[in-house]
Order: structure tokens, then sequence, then C-alpha cells
């Protein structure tokens, strides 16, 4: 339904206070088809993502949505997930709709919670972390944006987990 209206063109807006409440319990729809959720939330994420970035392949728009969807462990999947949020960082000012610096602002903390979670499980380092900066640039760009905040923010939590 989300999905749905946002190709027809509704604009939505994060708001402070609560307009809306759902409740869970054992005998509701949502946890007799958990499976089917999920099946189908995989569906809706993916459809957004080609949405919000066509410029993508399909690929890195999986990928997007790997690392958007769960923390993904380290290796090759977690790295193809970093590269696709600095592709979208990269595409943000494109985006109709979208507050760029909004959306920039989400991917960076999603990106610190995903560092700080393959930190502290041993499944990077920092020079997994300066590799994959010098062999992306959308990714060395992001680091280096805003007099490097980012940078500072991953080293921040690269000595911490020293």
């Amino acid at each position: 339904l989300w999905a749905a209206a946002m190709r027809a063109g509704l604009r939505f807006a994060n708001l402070a206070q609560t307009v809306t409440r759902y409740r869970r319990h054992a005998g509701s729809h949502s946890r007799q088809t958990h499976e089917w959720i999920v099946t189908k939330s995989a569906e809706v994420r993916r459809d957004v993502a080609a949405m919000l970035f066509p410029q993508m392949s399909a690929a890195e728009q999986q990928s997007l949505v790997d690392a958007l969807t769960r923390l993904i462990g380290g290796g090759r999947r977690w790295v193809d997930g970093v590269y696709a949020m600095a592709r979208a960082v990269a595409l943000a000012p494109a985006v109709p709709g979208i507050a760029p610096d909004w959306l920039i602002a989400q991917m960076q903390a999603h990106l610190l919670r995903m560092v700080e979670h393959a930190l502290s499980r041993k499944l990077i380092d920092y020079e997994t972390l300066e590799s994959m900066t010098e062999g992306n640039g959308d990714f060395e760009r992001w680091r280096m944006a805003g007099g490097g905040a980012l940078d500072r923010d991953i080293m921040a939590l690269v000595a911490a987990h020293a």
C-alpha cells in the first residue's frame, strides 16, 4: 500500500507525535502469516529501491535492501551493502520528493550501526575499511563529505574497538 502510494505521488513525512498504533497478539494475522509478511516486505523493499534508485543495477538495489534491512556480518555481502549505500548517497540529490540531507543522514546513521556491529564481532577492521575506501569512489567521497565527518565517526568506532 505504501509503495503504491509513493508511486502515485503521495508524499510522506516523519512526525514527532504518534498518529496510529498497531497492536500484535498471538492470534493476530501478522503473527499467523509471518513468513508471508517477511517475503512480501522484501518484495516491497526491492520495489522501493528500484523506484528511488533506478540508476542502480538490480544487484546494487538488492545489496542496498540487504544492508538496510538486516545487520549483515562481514564478507562480500557486507562490502557490497556498504558500496550500495554509498551509491545511494551519491544519487540522493536526484531522488524526487525526498530531502537529500535527510536521506544521507539516515544512511550515515545506519552505516555507523553496521560498522559498530561488524567491529564488535571482529568481522572487519581498520585495514578492511581503508581498502574499501580506496576501492570505491562513492564510499571515499561519502567518508570525506562535510569535512570528513563520517570518516571521523568511523575512525572513532575503530579506535573504540582497537
